[in-house]
Order: structure tokens, then C-alpha cells, then sequence
């Protein structure tokens, strides 16, 4: 039976859509397909932050910097990289699959430690970032416990004893350690904290991911998977808001706290006290 969760109920409603009630069967084609998908998805989060850090050289003419801003476009806001991430972990988390569950969050959590610290100029609206770690948090530290902590459910792929490893959980502990970090220097520094322009965001050109034979598990993951295309604009960080201008000393003590609390969950489940981040970034 999974041990018993060390959290005591939450007011916050889960963020994590629903998962499959069991979980995609070991080297089946259906786990292939999930891992070829979650695959090229990181593969072109990872080209698109690539872009961002190298844009079209200044030489370029107008024509070719427009041609490559076309057909190799990079991340121009923080908040669209942190909206394909989310997706990714939707994804990952419906997929009920521990085997894949705990790997993907990692590579998840090392990609965004690898891209927050880009978008400086202005410091990237914080809400986005608290959105993907809070769905990240609910998820490790679920898994550390095989239960929903909402409903205190077994998670699929948990009934037969499985528990996580001693290693999963270093790797756990390590990789969110340095996700605090990160999140603490570029979040919680004097500056002045503008906020920026979320545009709707496109996930890519993959399509739905079609098996008539599959369960009907498998079609919410496969509606997922063509998920993720909006539209619209959104504002945030406005003045006296969570990253805007004007921020004052309830504000700034209020998002020191937000911050304060990334991935707080886990760190219980790992038995660990919350304070805040030591050691150096890599």
C-alpha cells in the first residue's frame, strides 16, 4: 500500500488534468509513440530556447532576419516557453506511467532551469513560472507518496507495491533544489520587476496520435497531444501586480512568499525542511 501522504489536505485544487487508470504497458507501441512524442516536443521547446539565444546575425538584411524569424522562430516571451512546457507535463502526467513520469519531470525541470535565466530583460512575469513548477510540484510529490493528494486515490501504476527508488528521489531532491535557486535569483532580486506580453502559444505542427485498436484511456493523452494551440493576448505584470511597476512592500513580502513556497509539497514528502535555496546553479 503507498505510504500515506505527509501534506495535510490542500484549499488549492489539483492543477494536473486526470490520469489514465492504468498505466501504458512497458515497450508496448502505445509507450513508444508517448516517448517518440514527448521526445520531439522537448527536442523543439529546446531548438526554439536555441533560437532565442542565438537570433539572426545583425548583418543579415530585413528580408532574411524576417525569412528566419519565419521559419526558426525562438522564444520572444517567457510566458509562451513556460505554456509549452505546461503542455508537455499535462502530457506526461495523464500518460499514469511512473517509468515515464518520473524521467520526463526531471528533463522538464532541467530544461526550464536552463531557460528562466535568458529572459532578464525585462524579468519575466512571474505567474507563468508558479503555473508549470506548482503542476510539476503536485506531481513528484504525488508520485513520492503513489497517491493523488487530493483524493488520496493510488496512482496508476502503484498497485502492485512499486515505489520510488532511493536514487529517483536524489534525483528528485537535486533537480528541485536547483530549480528553487534559479527561481530565487532571477525572481527575487531588486529590479524593476517589468512585466511581460503572453502571447497565445503554438506547440508545433504534431498532429494527434491515432490507434483505433488503443483503450479509451488513450484518448484523452491523444487529444492532448494536439493540444495547446490558442490564440489571444494576454497582460501581466501591470502595475502593482505580481511582477509590475509600483511594487510595493505587501507586494514584494507577498511575492517573496510565492516564491518561498516552489515546491513545497515535494520537499515535505522528501522529508526535507523548507528554507530557502543553498548551493551554486550549474
Amino acid at each position: 500500500t503507498p505510504p500515506a501522504s505527509s501534506i495535510a489536505p490542500s484549499t488549492h485544487p489539483n492543477p494536473l488534468p486526470q490520469p489514465r487508470k492504468n498505466p501504458l504497458r512497458p515497450g508496448g507501441p502505445r509507450e513508444s509513440e508517448l516517448i517518440t512524442y514527448l521526445d520531439r516536443n522537448l527536442d523543439n521547446i529546446r531548438y526554439k530556447r536555441a533560437r532565442t539565444e542565438d537570433p539572426p546575425p545583425s548583418q543579415a538584411t530585413s528580408e532574411e532576419k524576417d525569412a528566419t524569424r519565419e521559419e526558426e522562430k525562438g522564444y520572444t516571451t517567457f510566458t509562451t516557453f513556460a505554456k509549452d512546457l505546461e503542455n508537455v507535463v499535462d502530457i506526461i502526467w495523464v500518460s499514469g506511467s511512473p517509468n515515464l513520469q518520473i524521467p520526463y519531470l526531471l528533463t522538464v525541470c532541467a530544461t526550464f532551469i536552463e531557460t528562466l535565466p535568458l529572459f532578464t530583460a525585462p524579468r519575466p512575469a512571474l505567474e507563468p513560472a508558479l503555473a508549470l513548477l506548482e503542476k510539476v510540484d503536485w506531481a513528484f510529490s504525488s508520485l513520492l507518496v503513489g497517491r493523488d493528494l487530493e483524493t488520496g486515490e493510488a496512482l496508476s501504476g502503484f498497485g502492485d507495491g512499486r515505489r520510488v527508488s532511493s536514487t529517483e528521489r536524489v534525483r528528485v531532491r537535486s533537480t528541485i533544489e536547483r530549480a528553487r535557486a534559479v527561481v530565487m535569483r532571477v525572481f527575487d532580486e531588486e529590479g524593476e520587476g517589468e512585466g511581460e506580453e503572453v502571447e497565445g502559444v503554438d506547440s508545433g505542427d504534431e498532429g494527434d496520435v491515432e490507434d483505433e485498436d488503443e483503450d479509451e484511456d488513450m484518448e484523452e493523452i491523444d487529444g492532448m497531444m494536439g493540444a495547446g494551440r490558442g490564440s489571444g493576448v494576454l497582460m501581466v505584470g501591470e502595475e502593482g501586480g505580481i511582477g509590475g511597476e509600483g511594487e510595493g512592500d505587501e507586494e514584494g513580502s507577498e511575492r517573496r512568499k510565492m516564491i518561498g513556497r516552489v515546491f513545497e509539497r515535494t520537499l515535505i514528502e522528501l522529508g526535507d525542511p523548507i528554507g530557502d535555496p543553498i548551493g551554486i546553479v550549474t
